[in-house]
C-alpha cells in the first residue's frame, strides 16, 4: 500500500512540475514576443480608468 502511495507522489510532483515548467516557459516566449507587456498596459490602463470612475 504504502508503495503505490509512494509511485503515485512521484507521479502527481512530476505532473505538477511539468505544468509548471510549460506555463513558465510559455509565459517568457509571450514576453520575447511582447505580448504580455501590450497586455499588461491594456489591463493597467483599463483598472485605472475603471477605479478613477
Amino acid at each position: 500500500m504504502e508503495h503505490t502511495l509512494y509511485v503515485a507522489t512521484i507521479v502527481t510532483v512530476s505532473f505538477i512540475s511539468g505544468v509548471f515548467v510549460t506555463l513558465f516557459y510559455a509565459i517568457t516566449q509571450i514576453e520575447k514576443r511582447g505580448y504580455k507587456t501590450g497586455y499588461d498596459t491594456g489591463f493597467d490602463n483599463g483598472y485605472n480608468r475603471g477605479k478613477n470612475k
